[in-house]
């Protein structure tokens, strides 16, 4: 049996790597696309949107009622907000050092603006990681 070099130098990864998607893995993703999704669901998301009122926490509610996935809701904010899948990423990572920790509940918080008021939101899932947790 060959034994794998994991620990490749420069010149041996570059003789051996895909540097692009094979043909037939472009096609599988593509398959599972999520833009049909979105497509589907886009009114279905402006509505959650436009009936969760002047209460920025309401839309919670409206989509739990809804019955659209947090995921997709999600995508939906992702493609409105520009904000792409490594930025995501780069959130969970660093995630600690941009959300302060409240000294009391032990819960990543933010603050925001919104009509004028000022409003907090503290963490309690995803990603749960409380003071001292890293």
């Amino acid at each position: 049996m060959a034994k794998i070099k994991y620990n490749r130098n420069i010149h041996e990864l570059e003789a051996n790597a895909e540097k692009w998607w094979p043909k037939a893995l472009e096609k599988q993703v593509a398959e599972v696309s999520v833009i049909p999704n979105l497509v589907a669901t886009q009114e279905q998301f402006i509505s959650i949107l436009k009936i969760s009122g002047k209460s920025p926490t309401q839309i919670f509610n409206v989509l739990e009622a809804s019955q659209l996935s947090a995921n997709l809701f999600l995508k939906h904010l992702v493609v409105l907000a520009d904000y792409g899948g490594e930025m995501i990423k780069r959130l969970g990572r660093e995630f600690a050092d941009v959300f302060p920790v409240d000294p009391k509940t032990k819960l990543h918080f933010m603050q925001y603006i919104m009509a004028g008021k000022t409003y907090r939101y503290e963490f309690q899932r995803l990603p749960v990681i409380r003071a001292g947790e890293y």
